[in-house]
This record gives structure tokens, C-alpha cells and sequence, in this order.
């Protein structure tokens, strides 16, 4: 299930979120137009930890093979990345996966069942054409908004929350920086780790001596 941690909010910074405030965009989805498409962008970015503007990036070919089976990891370009180099995030979460079949699958009825164009933007606007970094963000902002969250919600509030409740659950700090494509792991500490008194308690109590 989906959690969300307590954390000091700094300037700039977007808010977490928690797992009924997750369940209740992603439930409101149903009643959308868009709604496939907007549940998968959501576990895209709460799922898996992704910027914006790299599930804007996304191609259908990032996710299927050419036998149209899913790819057991995402490759982000370094063209498409803040970083500027490649990430690989291994695709395994059941739930992204599962949201991620239904708009598949509602994409090719509204393609009379023919195979996806491999080069077409996985996620299609209203347009009917690639969001840029912008629009997806103001999707999010939409989503958000819809079902009452704050302002502080904004569209890096599903990565937010999935990288400080990998840090909550205990994942070292080395390996949450590396799937988050953070050029230091400073800036996985310093921006996203919060210490907890309770820990320091248990640390203290604990100690091997």
C-alpha cells in the first residue's frame, strides 16, 4: 500500500502525499474521459519515481517489445533526463504494470486493434500528439486540484512521495539515489531525508558493543 511520511516543508518544495489522497485521484480517474491514460501517468510517477518531463518523453517502445510484450526495465535517454545520462528503472511494480496494460489495451481498441505505432508518444494529449514538459505538469496540477488538494500538491508530488517513503522503509540511501537519476546522493540526503527522533532512540538503545 501507498504511504506518505511527515516531512518539513521547505521553500519551493511539493507536498507528499498519502495513500487515501493517492487512492482518491486514481479513483477519480474512472469517471474521466481520459481516465486510463491519466491512471498511468499517476503510477508513472508515483510507481516508479518519475520527473515530468520524462513520462512526457515517453514512447510506446520504451515499454513494449516488438512481440508487443512488456520490457522488464524503463530506459530513459540522458536527452531526456535533468541529469543528462541514462536511467534504467526496472519495471516490476504489479500495480504500475496492471495500470499500465488497461491503457494499452484502451489504446489499441481505439486503434481497431492494430499494433501501436512503436514510435508514438505513449502517453497522447487532447491533442492527440506528445505533451511537452509543461502541459503533463499542468495534467497533474488538474488531477490534483479536481479532487481538492492543495496547492502544494504539485506535479512532483508523485516523486516526492516515492522517494521519501523508500527512505522511510528503510532502503539504503545509495540505491534510492541511484533510481531516483540524482547526480549526488547529497542531494538524496539533504533535500528528501528527514531525521526521526524515535530512530536516533532506537540507534542509541541498540548499539553493539
Amino acid at each position: 500500500s501507498w504511504r506518505s511520511i511527515t516531512m518539513r516543508r521547505k521553500q519551493g518544495q511539493s507536498k507528499t502525499l498519502s495513500s487515501a489522497e493517492i487512492n482518491r485521484v486514481m479513483k477519480y480517474q474512472d469517471m474521466e474521459t481520459h481516465g486510463f491514460r491519466n491512471k498511468s501517468c499517476l503510477m508513472f510517477s508515483f510507481g516508479l519515481g518519475m520527473r515530468v518531463s520524462e513520462i512526457a518523453s515517453l514512447s510506446v517502445q520504451d515499454v513494449l517489445n516488438q512481440d508487443g510484450s512488456l520490457k522488464d526495465v524503463i530506459t530513459l535517454r540522458k536527452e531526456n533526463t535533468k541529469g543528462n545520462k541514462t536511467r534504467q528503472i526496472p519495471f516490476v511494480h504489479k500495480k504500475v504494470i496492471s495500470v499500465l496494460k488497461e491503457y494499452l489495451e484502451f489504446r489499441k481498441e481505439n486503434n481497431d486493434n492494430e499494433p501501436l505505432d512503436m514510435q508514438s508518444p505513449l502517453f497522447v494529449s487532447q491533442r492527440n500528439g506528445r505533451f511537452s514538459r509543461q502541459t503533463m505538469s499542468e495534467l497533474f496540477k488538474v488531477m490534483f486540484r479536481k479532487v481538492g488538494l492543495s496547492e502544494e500538491c504539485s506535479s512532483h508530488s508523485g516523486r516526492r512521495t516515492w522517494i521519501s517513503n523508500l527512505i522511510a522503509d528503510g532502503y539504503d540511501m545509495k540505491s534510492v539515489s541511484h533510481l531516483a537519476g540524482h547526480s549526488s546522493i547529497r542531494t538524496t540526503i539533504d533535500v528528501y531525508a528527514k531525521t526521526n527522533p524515535q530512530n536516533l532512540s532506537t540507534i542509541c538503545k541498540n548499539v553493539r558493543i
